[in-house]
């Protein structure tokens, strides 16, 4: 865990603002590995609910009180409505209020079912506007995601 004034930086990759019990997270991709064994890779499927184990140690050590999640909540928006249906109710189980999903760019045209707010324009906490990142940032303080690790040699990148 690193401390940064008011934000947690924690183990589970979520930042989690103090002050306001705020937890944020990014880049879920949710179905990643059904989307991924579909185009032909070996992959073992994780269900949402164990991706979430982490997600409900966090709220407990943290006594987290709402959640935002900034972009890529789904691999694939098209039928990604059911991963967002198995995310509120592991949500709702654990007793961690949703506040919404800024949109990232997996996320495009995905059906929330009014299970939770889209925040197009980003979520202020903490004196930060929580984005995806895969936009232009803007001239304030910014929290985000979308940057993944990878390895970058002249023209080839590699995740």
């Amino acid at each position: 865990m690193i401390r940064q004034g008011d934000w947690l930086l924690t183990p589970e990759r979520a930042a989690v603002h103090v002050p306001s019990a705020t937890a944020v997270i990014a880049d879920l991709h949710l179905g990643y590995e059904e989307v991924r064994i579909r185009g032909g890779e070996a992959l073992p499927i994780e269900s949402v609910e164990q991706r979430l184990i982490a997600l409900c140690a966090l709220a407990a050590r943290y006594a987290i009180q709402r959640l935002v999640i900034a972009g890529d909540l789904v691999e694939r928006a098209r039928g990604g409505g059911e991963r967002v249906e198995d995310l509120s109710r592991c949500l709702r189980f654990a007793g961690i209020p949703w506040v919404g999903l800024v949109p990232g760019n997996h996320d495009r045209h995905l059906d929330v079912g009014g299970l939770c707010s889209l925040l197009p324009d980003g979520f202020d906490v903490g004196g930060y506007r929580v984005l995806h990142g895969d936009g232009t940032l803007p001239r304030v303080p910014v929290l985000h995601g979308h940057i993944h690790p990878c390895l970058r040699w002249g023209e080839v990148t590699a995740p």
